[in-house]
């Protein structure tokens, strides 16, 4: 088979299965996932992640 015919198979295809997952995930076709970012320390401020119910910094951020 050759690139040519390749090509004009895989196409349909490829956007067939982009337009499937996009009404999966409840996307418009084409439109890309974002990125989610993790912040991996909590703000001084914010509220302790050990569920204490106090500020970070007055928490487990003593030692820190």
């Amino acid at each position: 088979m050759t690139e040519e015919v390749a090509a004009t198979i895989w196409r349909p295809t490829q956007v067939a299965i982009e337009a499937f997952d996009a009404a999966l995930s409840g996307r418009r076709p084409g439109e890309r996932q974002g990125t989610i970012v993790v912040d991996t320390k909590p703000g001084r401020n914010d509220a302790c992640p050990c569920g204490s119910g106090k500020k970070y910094k007055k928490c487990h951020g003593v030692a820190a």
